[in-house]
């Protein structure tokens, strides 16, 4: 047995784990069998052919592919708080949370 099919879980624990959630009690390991067939062959991303790749590499970037780019905006626009003071925030709330008991 190699390492991929040791990683790969059953499907009686996938049908067990699925369980748990709403609107899946009634799972079947045929269900989930053919959700695994159906992803056998998916690599999760498209396979562009060369020139395709080319064309999008070296496409011109457009005005309007920058429109979340942080450069175009201000340091501090007015109402808004900073990086480090939401990093504080954060932090104050993480306290916050691991001095609450636990219910």
């Amino acid at each position: 047995m190699d390492q991929k099919e040791n990683r790969t879980p059953n499907i009686s624990s996938i049908k067990q784990t699925f369980s748990y959630l709403p609107g899946f009690e009634d799972i079947s390991e045929n269900d989930i069998s053919n959700w695994l067939d159906m992803d056998k062959h998916d690599v999760g991303y498209d396979i562009l052919p060369d020139d395709e790749l080319i064309n999008h590499v070296l496409k011109p970037l457009e005005a309007n592919d920058h429109e979340d780019c942080e450069d175009d905006l201000p340091d501090n626009p007015e109402g808004s708080i900073s990086h480090g003071e939401a990093e504080d925030m954060v932090t104050q709330i993480i306290q916050w949370y691991e001095n609450q008991e636990e219910a």
